[in-house]
């Protein structure tokens, strides 16, 4: 969902077909393989804004929608998700269900679902919170267009392209709970206040198994240059930024250090 000034228009962009699979709740489908050439074809159309700022949820069939509409990073937003739903398996009368759902949107029409009004409310309020944050004229740089001077989203004063990746990827796989990617975006030894954390990759994924679930949906997030940030009293060195995260139940930042090939990777954790 891109914002676009001058003129703050909001462009809604409705997720391509996704695989469905009755064993898991909607939130979590991937998108069709078979249809994203239809997405593509959009993006073809010119009907998507090439100078916009991109949001979307952490539902795979919706990051997938718009890492195929665009080269421009695409910040995830828990709210945006659409209405929750958390039954598995078939519904026999689902056309008469989401009926219902809406003609009474206050209440939930079936067991697991969550209320069309909370959905309208979740959603809208982020939009404006959006729109606040962003102002008429904004840009958006991604890390492979040239633009390594300019901001990126979200604000940040750091400049490296490759750190930018690799903090929109790591943030990426920890909103959606991405445990397995959460893992080979980091390295071992992996700290955590000072201490080694997990010397290997099996310790590594029940630590990240862990912090996903102690620490809830995230709600906002930011990165820092090396100068920027002072945890524990000590400034870090060069090649090294920190991606600060803020979720429903705490805060905490995460170290990615540059590697010899110049990429980064997550090394330590500062809660």
């Amino acid at each position: 969902m891109p914002l676009l000034g001058p003129a703050r228009r909001v462009h809604l962009v409705r997720h391509g077909l996704p695989l469905m699979d009755p064993d898991r709740p909607a939130s979590d489908w991937e998108l069709d393989p078979a249809a994203e050439h239809t997405v593509r074809q959009l993006r073809a159309s010119g009907r998507i804004p090439q100078d916009a700022r991109w949001f979307t949820s952490p539902e795979p069939k919706a990051r997938r929608t718009a890492e195929l509409l665009t080269d421009r990073p695409v910040e995830i937003v828990d709210a945006l998700r659409e209405q929750v739903r958390l039954h598995v398996g078939w519904i026999p009368d689902f056309g008469a269900v989401l009926a219902s759902a809406y003609d009474e949107p206050d209440r939930a029409a079936y067991e697991g679902w969550e209320p069309l009004e909370t959905t309208r409310r979740r959603a809208t309020t982020a939009v404006r919170e959006l729109m606040r944050r962003h102002p008429t004229g904004d840009k958006t740089v991604t890390p492979d267009d040239g633009l390594a001077k300019q901001k990126v989203s979200p604000d940040s004063n750091v400049t490296d392209k490759q750190a930018v990746f690799a903090a929109n990827v790591w943030v990426s796989a920890f909103a959606t709970a991405e445990v397995d990617k959460l893992v080979k975006l980091s390295t071992v030894p992996f700290y955590a206040g000072g201490k080694i954390a997990a010397n290997t990759t099996a310790e590594l994924k029940d630590m990240y198994s862990g912090l996903v679930v102690e620490s809830g949906s995230m709600r906002d997030w930011k990165l820092l240059a090396p100068g920027e940030y002072a945890g524990g009293g000590t400034q870090l060195p060069e090649g090294n930024v920190v991606v600060q995260v803020r979720t429903t139940k705490e805060s905490f930042a995460v170290v990615l250090t540059r590697t010899k090939s110049g990429d980064y990777r997550a090394s330590q954790l500062a809660r």
